[in-house]
């Protein structure tokens, strides 16, 4: 198992840790390269990155930089993951990339997308 978090404080001493910000391609990939290096294989890519603006302002008065934020992890980090974890197991014809979704999906006005 590969732990990939941007916070390496709490990786704990079990398992293989790298930091990873989602939201950079050259930190993604480094991680599934760094995991088939020490596996040989990548089995699953689960991703579970996500934020949320804790005090989300109505939509008309969101900034870029607070959109961009929340974008980037949300939605660019996903696609970083799929598109890497795919160029791995695709060749190997087998692995599964599994997201998670939020409980947040239920309530409004916490992120600046639809």
């Amino acid at each position: 198992v590969l732990v990939a978090d941007i916070n390496p404080a709490e990786s704990g001493d079990a398992i293989s840790y790298i930091s990873c910000d989602v939201t950079s391609e050259f930190d993604v990939r480094n991680t599934i390269d760094a995991a088939v290096s020490e596996h040989g294989r990548l089995d699953i890519m689960f991703s579970n990155a996500g934020i949320m603006e804790h005090q989300a302002p109505a939509i008309s008065s969101f900034n870029r930089a607070t959109y961009d934020g929340v974008f980037g992890v949300n939605v660019y980090g996903a696609f970083l993951a799929a598109k890497h974890a795919a160029r791995v197991m695709v060749p190997e014809m087998k692995g599964s990339i599994v997201f998670t979704a939020s409980s947040v999906t239920r309530s409004y006005g916490h992120g600046p997308y639809a």
